[in-house]
């Protein structure tokens, strides 16, 4: 009815709150359902023209870091290193497991000039052979069991340290080329700041996070809309300079950080309890998050996000 209405705004203003609640739900899944018509319709112009299939060689990232003999005399830091495995084997995406010491056979480097080594190897010619717990006490301290970090303590976090989070997808911003890298921003909250009592709508209660893809391809996406009212945890994100215009925390996303929807967590990860404690915000605080959207949209209509 109000589609077709001449005049919408006298049937919004007599809408009772719970009414403008479920016609604004409305209109969400309605935006949602046009997007996905236009998905079907690209989805079958590809098939027609020839492009819907595309080989994909599967990849899996490993970030470690070497050990070093307590009684070695070196005073340098543990070299850091990332392992990409080409087609990994299922026991490798199911065995390997954070904080394990692994003796690894097959690596081929790939980049000598940075801080951190880059190696990559076939899954199949790679070799990872777990440390007993009795050789690993022969070694400095390597593993710092993670933890997710609730915007409530983000001031804790340095600058340009890597950190895991759990919130609400709020707002999902444009594609846009810059430097030939594809970018796109995320705004996510948690509720942790309105949880403790401390909230203020203004300060310290949203984080911008900045993706990017090295590839300009007119097909390849970062993220859907269709992801903002969702969950998800995110790991190894980079602490950058806060907004203080906008009182807006900002992070970065490398190629070592990645991101799971909240029903993907497992349930011994250190994101899973973050994720259901901000999703039982959420469910709890619709008015509030259609607040921190109008402030969201604010803040990318004077940034041009």
């Amino acid at each position: 009815m109000l589609e077709h209405a001449a005049e919408p705004e006298f049937i919004l203003a007599g809408m009772t709150p719970e009414q403008l609640k479920c016609f604004s739900s409305y209109i969400e899944k309605q935006k949602i359902v046009k997007q996905n018509e236009v998905s079907e319709k690209v989805e079958k112009a590809l098939v027609v023209a020839g492009l819907s299939s595309r080989d994909v060689t599967p990849f899996l990232k490993v970030r470690v870091i070497g050990l070093v003999n307590k009684h070695s005399a070196s005073t340098s830091s543990n070299k850091e290193g990332l392992i990409t495995i080409w087609n990994p084997t299922e026991m490798q995406k199911d065995n390997l497991v954070e904080g394990q010491a692994y003796s690894v056979m097959g690596l081929v480097p790939s980049n000598y000039c940075t801080e951190i080594m880059y190696l990559h190897a076939r899954g199949s010619s790679t070799t990872w052979k777990p440390l007993a717990s009795a050789q690993t006490t022969d070694f400095k301290p390597f593993f710092t069991p993670r933890r997710a970090i609730e915007l409530l303590k983000f001031g804790e976090v340095p600058i340009s340290s890597e950190f895991d989070i759990a919130g609400l997808i709020l707002y999902v911003g444009n594609t846009y080329l810059c430097n030939n890298k594809k970018k796109q921003w995320l705004f996510l909250t948690d509720g942790s700041k309105f949880v403790s009592g401390q909230g203020c709508e203004e300060q310290d209660c949203l984080l911008a996070v900045s993706f990017s893809s090295a590839t300009t391809d007119e097909d390849s996406t970062l993220f859907s809309y269709t992801l903002s009212g969702n969950t998800v945890g995110f790991s190894n994100l980079v602490k950058r300079q806060k907004d203080e215009t906008r009182q807006v925390w900002v992070a970065e996303a490398t190629e070592s950080s990645s991101y799971t929807l909240s029903n993907e967590i497992p349930r011994k990860s250190h994101l899973k309890e973050a994720a259901v404690l901000a999703e039982r915000w959420a469910s709890r605080s619709y008015h509030k998050i259609q607040e921190l959207k109008e402030r969201v949209l604010c803040i990318v209509g004077n940034a041009g996000v």
